[in-house]
Formats: C-alpha cells, sequence, structure tokens
C-alpha cells in the first residue's frame, strides 16, 4: 500500500506560487511604463532553470530566466532578451556546470 505524501505537495505548491510570483514581477518591472505591456506565454524547464516566455500584441518574444527557487540565476542577467540570447547563455551555463563536475 502506498502512502500519500502531503508534505510533498505542499512543497511543490509552495514552489510554484514563489516562481509564478517571481515570474510575474520580472514581467510587471519590463511592462512599467510600455504602451504595449508583454503577456506571460509560455515556460519550459531546462535542467534547473525555467525560461518564461512573454509576447506583445505584436507578437513581439522576449525570453528571461529563473531557477527553481524563483531568483534570477547570478549568471545571468536579469534583463529580457531575445531567444538566441538565451541559447548564449544556455550553452554558456551548461559548459562552465560540465567544467565544474569534472573538477
Amino acid at each position: 500500500m502506498s502512502q500519500l505524501n502531503l508534505f510533498e505537495e505542499y512543497e511543490i505548491d509552495q514552489r510554484n506560487e514563489k516562481l509564478s510570483k517571481a515570474a510575474n514581477d520580472i514581467l510587471a518591472a519590463v511592462n512599467d511604463g510600455m504602451k504595449v505591456k508583454y503577456e506571460p506565454h509560455y515556460y519550459f524547464q531546462e535542467g534547473g532553470l525555467i525560461v518564461l516566455m512573454a509576447v506583445n500584441k505584436f507578437k513581439d518574444a522576449i525570453f528571461n530566466i529563473l531557477d527553481l527557487d524563483g531568483n534570477v540565476p547570478r549568471e545571468f542577467g536579469s534583463c529580457w532578451r531575445n531567444i538566441q540570447h538565451i541559447k548564449q547563455d544556455l550553452t554558456k551555463y551548461k559548459s562552465q556546470y560540465e567544467n565544474h563536475i569534472k573538477q
């Protein structure tokens, strides 16, 4: 008989709530003072990172990265950027991580 572990579910809910708040906060910062606002559109997880995508009514997409605790990792800038910059950042991050593991 398997046992229901409510503590883990609660932890997941807490983390999701924290991530959602962090994502909303950084999106609000980019929208501050802009006439054409960006709306949250999509996100995906890449290892221990969450890649956020926001789109405006002209279908301009911008991206940002958070860690699983809802913080912008120190290896990444807090500014929103295009997908090419995100790919470069993730590639650099992965190679630094792999080099650190090998040492």
